[in-house]
């Protein structure tokens, strides 16, 4: 019997912890923190402790209480006791922290499944960011058009346009038929040709079952989606019309296509682009992917590098000052 369980993100923006069972395999579909997660507990300094940090997250159901899932070091003050890992795996569709963020407390050997892209993308963050700290576990890369297998499931990742690179749906092949576990996906962006690749997949294998993210489902007349050429043309325009004014801007921390587009921009109207160190640290991890076409913020004389002075952390900010 083929079952779909949710623990997170349904009538919440993030937080999607979604458990597919198909017989004795049992696969998580992201494992994220919600944007609100805590908001009625938690506030300023007031947080959970350290070395209770699950006791405290299961007493106000922001975590579910499941025998075998979590870290055995983090159970020592809760009610489940240590065991043997219960899952067979976790399938992380992109590197946004209402998907991933809670991977940090699962147990160390159960297989999180991503890809390369992924990956990449938490490696740099948990170099930049003293919230993002994801831990020494079994990831198993994968990259687009390869299939595998987690227990009797047969997992076909492919690849979709989001607001961040290396984003993935998976078709999730089942004993009793397909499931189609969309991810966050959009048609509006650079490659809204890997959307529909995505969705064409999707369509060919009629699946028993779609679970799909809701939050932007709804068309008001309010709202539009502007496509990127659009939001470059607007950009433009306000460089051209500033009299030789300072432009501030400002875009998702990992949306490298936005980057893209204020580069192009600041570009045609001479000016340089001016990013702060966690912008040039990632951009560093990426340049060499020929696909996203990005600067080089080390021998780009269009970029500059705001080095503000502070402790340092785990990487050199230094390293990207280039005024």
């Amino acid at each position: 019997m083929v079952s779909l369980s949710f623990y997170g993100g349904v009538g919440e923006i993030g937080g999607n912890k979604i458990l597919l069972q198909d017989g004795d395999t049992r696969i998580w579909l992201d494992f994220g923190q919600s944007f609100t997660m805590g908001e009625e507990y938690y506030t300023g300094w007031l947080k959970p402790r350290n070395k209770s940090i699950l006791k405290d997250l299961f007493e106000f159901g922001l975590l579910p209480e499941i025998d075998g899932l979590y870290d055995p070091e983090l159970l020592s003050c809760t009610e489940l006791g240590e065991c043997e890992p219960e899952f067979d795996g976790v399938l992380l569709s992109h590197a946004h922290s209402d998907h991933v963020n809670h991977v940090s407390y699962l147990d160390p050997r159960i297989p999180v499944y991503l890809g390369s892209g992924t990956r990449l993308f938490m490696e740099a963050m948990e170099k930049t960011s003293a919230f993002a700290s994801y831990g020494k576990r079994d990831y198993r890369c994968f990259r687009t058009g390869e299939k595998f297998n987690v227990g009797c499931v047969e997992v076909e990742p492919i690849h979709v346009d989001h607001s961040i690179p290396g984003a993935y749906g998976y078709i999730l092949h089942t004993s009793e038929g397909a499931v189609v576990y969309t991810g966050d996906l959009r048609a509006h962006g650079t490659r809204a040709d890997m959307t529909e690749e995505f969705l064409k997949a999707a369509s060919s294998v009629d699946p028993m079952a779609m679970v799909s993210e809701g939050t932007r489902m709804a068309r008001t007349e309010k709202r539009r989606n502007l496509s990127e050429p659009e939001v470059l043309d607007g950009v433009r325009k306000v460089c051209q019309n500033s009299g030789g004014k300072l432009v501030l801007y400002t875009h998702g921390p990992r949306d490298m296509d936005r980057l893209r587009t204020f580069y192009s921009a600041s570009v045609e109207c001479g000016r340089r682009l001016v990013v702060d160190t966690k912008t040039a640290h990632l951009l560093m991890r990426l340049v060499d992917d020929e696909h996203l076409d990005l600067p080089d913020p080390k021998l780009d004389e269009n970029i500059g590098v705001y080095y503000r002075k502070k402790r340092s952390g785990t990487y050199i900010e230094k390293d990207y000052y280039v005024w």
